[in-house]
């Protein structure tokens, strides 16, 4: 699960353009973010993921660009793969 969330991040950091005015505030956002995720109880992994995630976005282009929609829709999706499992864990 952590992993997921890991890999969606990432994914948006290797996909910041080079010379976007943000690039540095969101490595360093999607940094912690990472690093912290690690050490979060289980039952609030997915509510940190969601905090790490407003977090991002008063960063991010308000135009679309394809990095920022490809990349969003790989977050959005390990969200809500995420979700699925845990509802399934708890049944």
């Amino acid at each position: 699960m952590i992993d997921a969330y890991k890999d969606a991040l990432i994914n948006l950091k290797n996909n910041i353009p080079e010379d976007y005015i943000y690039r540095n505030k969101l490595i360093n956002i999607i940094e912690f973010s990472c690093n912290d995720i690690d050490y979060k109880a289980p039952e609030i992994i997915s509510q940190s993921f969601t905090n790490y995630c407003k977090f991002l976005i008063p960063y991010l282009p308000k135009e679309k660009a394809d990095w920022i929609v490809n990349s969003w829709e790989k977050i959005h999706d390990a969200a809500k793969k995420n979700n699925v499992r845990l509802k399934n864990f708890y049944r």
